[in-house]
């Protein structure tokens, strides 16, 4: 109950594409149930498909199949003036938290509330254009 009343403080700034709200909302979803560990990692997925989408449409193809690493599409996000500093930073944050549990660190509700929330608000500025 406690972690549903706080993701009500969290309102939907926009409204993604449906692949990338499916995670998010899968996330979501595990957060609220105290799956910590899945809902690090999902926020992560979330992240980088929206990444990719984004991507995608600005260079309409010009992507490399390296390119696919959360890194370089972060790199290219800022490049391409889709992240700002502090969006990059917290992209930064879902991806060191989502590493750190796909390779075998627990996480528990704080690092999952840090995660989702970043997401959250990297998704905004993504999709604020």
């Amino acid at each position: 109950m406690k972690r549903t009343m706080r993701l009500n403080l969290l309102t939907p700034e926009v409204t993604p594409e449906k692949d990338v709200a499916l995670y998010l909302r899968e996330a979501t979803r595990c957060y609220i149930f105290g799956f910590c560990d899945s809902s690090v990692a999902l926020s992560r997925a979330c992240l980088e498909m929206a990444l990719k989408s984004r991507l995608k449409s600005i260079f309409a193809g010009l992507l490399s199949p390296h390119d696919d690493q959360l890194n370089v599409l972060l790199k290219h996000a800022r490049k391409a003036g889709l992240l700002d500093y502090d969006h990059l930073l917290k992209a930064e944050k879902v991806q060191k938290n989502g590493n750190m549990v796909l390779h075998g660190t627990r996480a528990n509700e704080g690092l999952a509330w840090e995660s989702l929330v970043s997401a959250r608000g990297v998704l905004g500025k993504l999709y604020s254009r």
